[in-house]
């Protein structure tokens, strides 16, 4: 889970569609809130502005720079998924 970003820093997250492919969607964060989830427990909400997103069947996004698991082009710590994390798709 990305944590002490900074406001302007990208981010990246990524989300499973109904297909099985990979949504990844490009933000430049803004800020963070604590809101309760469905369930009433306290959640971080990461808000940013949305840059752009580019889909990718989830095999050919492991082999792809800059989603592929030995890429350097983004932290991992920065790479979160939608199902684990509370985002704003502001």
């Amino acid at each position: 889970m990305a944590t002490d970003l900074k406001r302007g820093e990208e981010c990246v997250v990524a989300t499973p569609n109904e297909d099985g492919d990979i949504e990844f969607v490009w933000f430049s964060f803004t800020h963070e809130n604590i809101m309760p989830d469905e369930n009433g427990v306290a959640t971080r909400v990461q808000f940013g502005k949305r840059l752009q997103s580019q889909t990718l069947p989830k095999a050919k996004a492991a082999k792809t720079e800059p989603y592929s698991p030995t890429s350097t082009a983004i932290s991992r710590d920065h790479l979160s998924s939608s199902r684990d994390n509370k985002q704003s798709l502001s």
